[in-house]
């Protein structure tokens, strides 16, 4: 029952020691958050070690693999391709080479020129990869295996195991060289192995001689049995570089500082559960040691441990530090974590820590380059912050309730700090410090609380809160006097010897013994500075300039700027000055502006914080201060050189955009921080003018709409640093281009041309063929016509029948004369070719008379209306010619033809009947060859000229019972 009981108090107490311990502060400032994680393209948030090439790119070995910051080139792909998931706990660059040592699947050589896997050394050779340490021009691998060294030797890389009398049950984790002699760390599993973690194991090395390895204790030993199991990454680690030439940092579960060979400092990190945590890497940050600290006991806890100034109850419960890089150019920290990514803290070498009693809200001024004056409600203390020391100025009585510091100012040795109740002097003389007070209470003032002081001579001038009255307070005589001025919710600057403050309800103004207001009152406003004669003011994100009077208490308006519309984002909440240059911005960094017209030149990122804020420049720099840290900035207008050659610049789609068409302008940095946290500043120029002018902080710009159309040459700045200069061409899109109407209107017009011409030139081609086919068919009459009439004068020429012959000769004269005149004509009236019809009939029934004579008939009268009725040339002619063929008679009857007219249905019909003889083949097939001849040229004829000519063959006769009748009709108008 007892011990039931215990073992529950003991929990009990564990879980309140944890609530205690999970509600410390942080080592690294509270809201500095990642920079990045597997939220914002990491492929892990456990980083496992960080390395920055030549190029200045980040590489981060992770536990799924392989990233690097600021790089794009599709080369990497296949880099990335080739470590996905692989667990990446050793990197280093030699030359032209990384070495990327993984967990479990050995050691991979990357060529950084050619881009690619030169050797691989398989795990089986390695084992379990840990570190890799490039030291005096040589390649080490720690690995579970030993300790190796690697060789560049005619284009291989060679691999040979350093012996040692190390035991078989430990391992080394780390190597450094210092003083010309190499150093390693181990850590041995065998937790009952009395010589493991104390005793010093020499390296036998045929490329080094006089080697030694000192080995540290890793874990605390009843640890080392809980957990001898599992394997860790690097229990011990080593700091020794060119940095601290004369020191070497040792770490494991505790810390040692070497200087000379001698031990000159020891800490055994402890935390609040009483459990020794390891060190898991250590860096030099410009005289300052960190160490990354992280409990592999939940892979949750952790912090980044600055020596001689972190305590492990600075312990944060989802922070495991698990490696460092110190980027000495840019003077900030690249931190890795096992559960939250990397993290990136600039200007942590001027970080420095408040005293432990301010984990709430408070406030600092300057005093030194090495002295700041902290202060909340109720307590005022002195930091060093070169060696940390404090000196509580002063403390509220604990006595005293409802007594609060509300502000102080220092003047010379002398602080003046002015409470809820009282005003109290302290004097430091000798460093013995002598303090004097005046009370509210003997005043009647009392109730008339103030937030703002200031002192001038001999006097402290206290500004109400609520009431518009200015409390004047002799130092020496003790006695107080009462100025009416608008004074509450104050803030001042000093200026020209006096002091510039500006109330929330009654706008700026100049006071020297009494208040002189200024004749422009302005809203409320965040922060306001002065240089020279010019005032310069932020309200929102709008910056307002002004030239002040102090003759006439005017406020000029000079410019104006809103940073709002030239970025769009990371307003500004502050402004300020440092030795002439204005600087403006918010707790995550900070623009240079330009003096004349207060445009952004640059931009200085100050971290990713969620909160923080800034407080004060003076001559030694600004200051942010960060809940549990205060950042100095010694040089706040210096910024990255920028390397042209490292910056890629490209605008996508291409350099020739449709207008009202989006594109993206991207900037592509070896430096990450570059890349994604300076002021581009990218400028338009049409025609020797600037026609726009845009900025960003990000890796890109987007742009809509706004830029006309037009040719531009674009130049692009980086913190006011030309970088690139390209050209890029705006055109009209084909929707709104009046040429591309103007084009698709020619080309419509020009294949409309082109199709009617096809169609034109198809028609006349047919048209051609048809006249062709026309003028054969009527020419069809040329050879029968001049045999059969030479023939018929040849026989009355034998006949000697001479004046019938001249006579013939004259009718064949005649006809031959019409068909010659007539035989390319499109049309002729009827009346012409009745003419050359009964000329036709005449000249045959004159060839035939003694064979086969035949009667004919012709309409005695045509009507004149229809005797001008157009028809085609000899239309009738071969009808006529078959008629006389076919014409003959049976019994006693006569051979004859009927040629008649009639009108019917507003048509005039032609017929040509006649009788029939005897018929053999030979007429018949000549007879269907004529009907054939007809009907195609009426097919002909009407397609030609949109005729309705109609031909009927073999109708019913009217004047012979036996006989054979055809009809032409044509259409009467």
């Amino acid at each position: 029952m007892v011990k039931s009981f215990t073992n529950r108090f003991q929990i009990i107490v564990c879980i309140i020691v944890l609530i205690l311990f999970t509600s410390k502060s942080f080592a690294q400032p509270k809201f500095l958050e990642p920079e990045l994680d597997i939220n914002a393209g990491l492929n892990s948030n456990a980083i496992l070690v960080i390395k920055k090439d030549n190029l200045h790119h980040i590489w981060l070995g992770t536990e799924h693999g392989l990233s690097i910051l600021g790089y794009t080139d599709s080369a990497y792909k296949k880099l990335y391709s080739l470590l996905n998931n692989k667990s990446i706990w050793g990197l280093d660059f030699y030359k032209s080479f990384a070495l990327i040592g993984t967990r479990f699947s050995g050691l991979y050589v990357w060529d950084l020129n050619k881009q690619e896997i030169t050797q691989h050394f398989d795990s089986s050779e390695i084992g379990l990869c840990r570190r890799i340490r490039v030291l005096n021009d040589s390649v080490y691998l720690i690995s579970r295996k030993g300790l190796f060294t690697l060789h560049y030797v005619t284009g291989v890389w060679k691999l040979n195991k350093l012996t040692s009398d190390i035991p078989n049950t430990a391992f080394f984790t780390d190597v450094a060289i210092w003083n010309n002699r190499m150093y390693a760390t181990a850590y041995d599993d065998d937790a009952d192995n009395k010589k493991n973690l104390t005793s010093s194991y020499t390296i036998k090395n045929k490329l080094t001689t006089d080697t030694i390895a000192i080995s540290f204790d890793g874990f605390y030993k009843n640890y080392i049995q809980k957990r001898s199991s599992i394997s860790v990454l690097s229990a011990l680690s080593i700091f020794s570089t060119t940095y601290p030439k004369s020191s070497m940092l040792v770490g494991g579960s505790s810390y040692s500082l070497f200087n000379n060979k001698r031990e000159i400092e020891c800490k055994t990190l402890i935390s609040p559960t009483k459990k020794k945590l390891p060190v898991w890497d250590i860096t030099y940050a410009k005289n300052k040691y960190f160490l990354a600290i992280g409990n592999p006991d939940n892979n949750q806890e952790g912090m980044i441990y600055e020596t001689g100034k972190s305590s492990l109850e600075d312990l944060n419960s989802n922070f495991y530090g698990q490696c460092l890089y110190f980027d000495d150019d840019a003077n900030a920290m690249w931190m890795g974590t096992l559960n939250r990514g990397i993290f990136y803290w600039p200007f942590i070498s001027e970080s420095y820590k408040v005293p432990k009693e301010f984990k709430d809200d408070y406030n600092f001024k300057i005093i030194s380059k090495d002295e700041i004056l902290f202060y909340n409600k109720t307590k005022v203390i002195l930091q060093n912050i070169r060696n940390n020391a404090e000196k509580t100025i002063y403390q509220t009585p604990s006595n005293s309730d409802f007594d609060f510091i509300r502000d102080l100012i220092q003047s010379g040795d002398t602080t003046i700090i002015i409470s809820s109740k009282k005003i109290i002097q302290v004097v430091s003389k000798n460093g013995i410090l002598h303090q004097s007070e005046y009370d509210f209470e003997k005043s009647v003032s009392r109730k008339d609380l103030s937030n703002f002081i200031y002192k001038n001579g001999n006097n402290i001038y206290r500004f109400s809160i609520f009431f518009n009255t200015i409390r004047k307070l002799n130092l020496s005589t003790k006695k107080e006097t009462l100025i009416k001025s608008a004074s509450n919710q104050v803030k001042g600057i000093p200026y020209n010897n006096n002091l510039l403050y500006f109330s929330t309800y009654a706008g700026f103004h100049y006071f020297d013994s009494i208040s002189h207001p200024f004749d422009i009152h302005l809203p409320a406003i965040e922060s306001f500075i002065t240089v020279s004669d010019t005032l310069w003011t932020l309200n929102g994100s709008a910056i307002k300039t002004f030239k002040i009077d102090l003759v006439h208490y005017k406020l000029i308006p000079l410019f104006e700027y809103d940073i709002k519309d030239a970025i769009g984002s990371n307003l500004p909440t502050w402004i300020s000055s440092f030795r002439g240059n204005i600087l403006c911005g918010n707790h995550q960094g900070y623009f240079t502006l330009n003096n004349n017209t207060s445009e952004p030149i640059a931009y200085n990122y100050l971290g990713n914080y969620s909160k923080g804020k800034f407080q004060l420049s003076d001559s030694t720099g600004i200051y942010y201060n960060y809940d549990n840290y205060v950042t100095r900035i010694s040089e706040p207008t210096a910024y990255k050189i920028v390397n042209p050659s490292q910056i890629n610049i490209s605008i996508y789609p291409n350099n020739s955009i449709n207008l009202y068409t989006p594109f993206r302008l991207n900037f592509n940095a070896n430096d990450f921080i570059l890349q994604n946290h300076s002021l581009k500043k990218i400028v338009f120029i049409k025609s020797n003018k600037i026609y726009k002018k845009v900025y960003t902080l990000n890796d890109h710009y987007d742009f809509s709409l706004g830029i006309e159309q037009g040719n531009y040459q674009v130049e692009i700045y980086i913190n006011n640093q030309l970088i690139a200069t390209q050209n890029l061409k705006i055109t009209l899109p084909l929707s709104s281009n009046p040429v591309f109407y103007i084009g698709l209107l020619v080309l419509f017009v020009s294949l409309l041309m082109i199709l009617f011409k096809l169609l034109l030139d198809k028609k006349k081609y047919k048209q051609s063929v048809l006249e062709n086919r026309l003028q054969l068919l009527k020419q069809n009459l040329n050879p029968h016509f001049i045999f059969n009439s030479l023939n018929l004068i040849y026989s009355l020429v034998l006949q000697n029948k001479n004046d019938v012959a001249i006579k013939n000769i004259n009718h064949f004269s005649d006809l031959h004369h019409y068909y010659l005149n007539n035989i390319n004509k499109q049309r002729i009236t009827l009346e012409e070719e009745f003419e050359f019809i009964e000329s036709y009939l005449k000249l045959e029934a004159a060839r035939i008379a003694a064979d086969n004579p035949f009667e004919y008939e012709l309409p005695n009268k045509i009507e004149e209306k229809f005797k001008k009725l157009l028809v085609p040339p000899m239309i009738l002619q071969p009808l006529v010619e078959n008629s006389i063929k076919y014409c003959g008679k049976k019994m006693d009857s006569k051979n004859y033809i009927w040629i008649d007219t009639y009108v019917k249905d507003n048509r005039l019909f032609i017929g040509i009947e006649n009788t029939i003889g005897n018929i053999n083949e030979n007429l018949i097939r000549s007879s269907k060859m004529g009907i054939k001849l007809v009907n195609e040229r009426v097919e002909i004829f009407n397609k030609m000229y949109g005729e309705n000519i109609l031909f009927l063959a073999n109708v019913n006769c009217k004047y012979a019972q036996n006989g054979y009748r055809c009809e032409i009709s044509f259409t009467l108008n």
